[in-house]
């Protein structure tokens, strides 16, 4: 596995990018991002441009599940410590300080990157101790070098542990994830599930992201590379279903996707317990922005 983005690797992201964005506008008005994902999209664009796609686990990320701010009132921190010992809470503690300095990342963002980086990491281990110990945080993408027990951790790689056990039993199959993100979620499935097959769904700037990111830490993997779905029209009449690769990463929606793609067999959506022989569940699709998996 390659350690981080090389030139290749920025080079390959800054050709697919525009083609991605062209992809996207072409869509049906009503499947255009709303202005609070093109704002963030801008957003992104400019850390990019500044920071390079090499930092994006310290940059892009902090937009997402990677927090970086400490209130005694939030939830999420009064969860974890309600559902750790004392113990766990100390030992978050006294770990604000390391490492001291975060690059990319406000002193105090960092201190508070720390303490809540232990705090998950705990819990995630408390709850899914085989998967936690079979995993650590993958070094591309730069992410905050935060260490437990010499091993490389992150909220984002707790996080997505947590997510694979809810759906631990009926991870198998075909999985698609809309709203994949840079492929957090999808290199724990992938990791700990290494015979499904993987779609990603989303938008740029964010797919081209994860196409990067999942061809660097699964380098000896079959990966699809984006598509325009102009190519993929013939697949809707041809008789032979295509045998997609262990991830496909298709820009956008599904509306724009032949069903012939996909597996003929039945489906059950994690999410409302039905059992449906197309790739979505009906019910689901209102809850695009969460980051939900159908298999």
């Amino acid at each position: 596995m390659r350690e981080r983005f090389g030139d290749r690797g920025a080079e390959s992201f800054s050709t697919t990018l525009p083609a991605m964005i062209e992809e996207m506008k072409a869509a049906p008005e009503a499947m255009q991002p709303s202005k609070f994902w093109q704002d963030l999209n801008r957003r992104h664009a400019e850390r990019m441009a500044s920071t390079g796609i090499a930092n994006f686990k310290r940059t892009l990320a902090k937009d997402y599940f990677t927090w970086m701010r400490v209130l005694p009132w939030d939830p999420q921190i009064r969860f974890l410590i309600g559902h750790l010992p004392p113990a766990a809470s100390l030992r978050a503690a006294l770990g604000v300080m390391s490492p001291l300095k975060h690059r990319h990342i406000p002193l105090f963002e960092g201190f508070a990157l720390n303490f809540l980086t232990r705090l998950v990491w705990q819990y995630a281990g408390q709850e899914c101790p085989e998967e936690i110990a079979a995993l650590s945080e993958p070094s591309v993408g730069n992410p905050p070098a935060i260490r437990i027990g010499g091993r490389l951790v992150s909220q984002d790689l707790a996080n997505s542990i947590l997510e694979y056990k809810s759906v631990e039993p009926v991870a198998t199959g075909t999985i698609c994830e809309l709203g994949g993100g840079y492929g957090r979620t999808a290199f724990v499935i992938a990791s700990l599930r290494p015979t499904v097959r993987y779609i990603m769904v989303d938008i740029p700037p964010a797919l081209g992201v994860a196409q990067e990111y999942l061809c660097q830490v699964f380098a000896d993997r079959s990966i699809s590379a984006f598509v325009p779905s102009a190519i993929l029209k013939p697949f809707a009449t041809n008789s032979r279903r295509p045998r997609l690769p262990s991830y496909c990463l298709i820009n956008l929606n599904f509306c724009r996707i032949p069903p012939s793609i996909f597996s003929s067999t039945s489906h059950r959506c994690t999410k409302c317990g039905s059992t449906r022989s197309s790739a979505i569940c009906r019910k689901s699709t209102a809850s695009f922005a969460r980051r939900d998996i159908f298999t």
